[in-house]
C-alpha cells in the first residue's frame, strides 16, 4: 500500500511589514489569526502531522496556544528566516522523517477550510505537485513603469494561486534546495526545476491578510 504520511508546514514567519504589525496572534471574532489554520488542519483527514514557522519572537507565543488549545497534530514550533524560501526550509526540516507529501500553507489565511486541504493532497497523491486557487474573473493587463498598457492577458488561461501547495516531499526538497529567496510561492519554485504543477479549484474566500484593510473583510466572512 503506497504510503501517503503527510506533514503540513503553516508559514507565520513573515514580517508584515504591509500590515504594520505581527498578525498571526491578532485575535478575530474570539480566536488568534493563526487558530484558525491550525484548527483546519486539525480536521484535515488527510493531514498526520504539522509544523508552524513562526517569527522567533512568535515562538514562545505560538506554542503556548497550542499547548493551551490541544492541537494534538502539531508535532513543533519552530522559528523561521529572513525569506519565505529559507523559512520553508526551517519547516520541511522540521518535519518528521516518515512523510512522503508536505502541504505548505501561509498563516494568514485564515478561512482555509479541512475541505479544501483534503481535497490539495489528495490531488497531489495522484499528480506530485499541485497549488490551489481561484480562476481570475477580472480583465488583466499587463503596463509598463510609467502606467502604460503593453498587452491584455487572456483570462481563460490565468488563475490566482493561493496556499495550501501539496507536493512529493522528495521533489519539494529538491526544490528548496534549488531556490534563492525570489520566490513568493512554492509551487514557483518547484516550476523552476522544469516538473509540472496542477491546478486544483478551491474556494474563492480563501483570502489573505495582508493589509489592514482585510481584517474586516475576513472577519465578517468568519462569522
Amino acid at each position: 500500500m503506497t504510503d501517503f504520511y503527510t506533514g503540513a508546514v503553516i508559514l507565520a514567519a513573515g514580517a508584515s511589514e504591509r500590515f504594520g504589525r505581527d498578525k498571526i496572534m491578532l485575535e478575530l471574532n474570539g480566536r488568534h489569526v493563526i487558530e484558525y489554520s491550525l484548527l483546519a488542519f486539525e480536521r484535515a483527514c488527510t493531514v498526520d502531522e504539522t509544523v508552524v514557522v513562526a517569527a522567533e519572537a512568535m515562538v514562545p507565543s505560538v506554542s503556548r496556544l497550542v499547548r493551551e488549545r490541544g492541537f494534538g497534530k502539531v508535532s513543533r514550533v519552530v522559528a523561521g528566516a529572513d525569506s519565505r524560501v529559507a523559512s520553508a526550509a526551517c519547516g520541511l526540516a522540521a518535519l518528521s522523517c516518515r512523510c512522503r507529501y508536505i502541504c505548505v500553507h501561509d498563516g494568514a489565511r485564515p478561512l482555509i477550510t479541512p475541505e479544501d486541504i483534503d481535497k490539495v493532497n489528495r490531488a497531489a497523491y495522484e499528480y506530485g505537485a499541485v497549488f490551489c486557487g481561484t480562476r481570475v474573473t477580472d480583465t488583466i493587463k499587463s503596463v509598463d513603469e510609467d502606467g502604460a498598457v503593453l498587452s491584455t492577458l487572456d483570462r481563460g488561461s490565468l488563475r490566482a494561486a493561493a496556499t495550501p501547495q501539496s507536493f512529493e516531499i522528495e521533489l519539494y526538497r529538491r526544490a528548496v534546495s534549488a531556490a534563492d529567496g525570489a520566490f513568493t510561492d512554492d509551487a514557483g519554485m518547484v516550476e523552476a526545476l522544469g516538473e509540472r504543477v496542477r491546478f486544483v479549484e478551491c474556494r474563492a474566500d480563501n483570502y489573505k491578510i495582508t493589509l489592514p484593510e482585510d481584517v474586516q473583510r475576513i472577519s465578517r466572512l468568519l462569522e
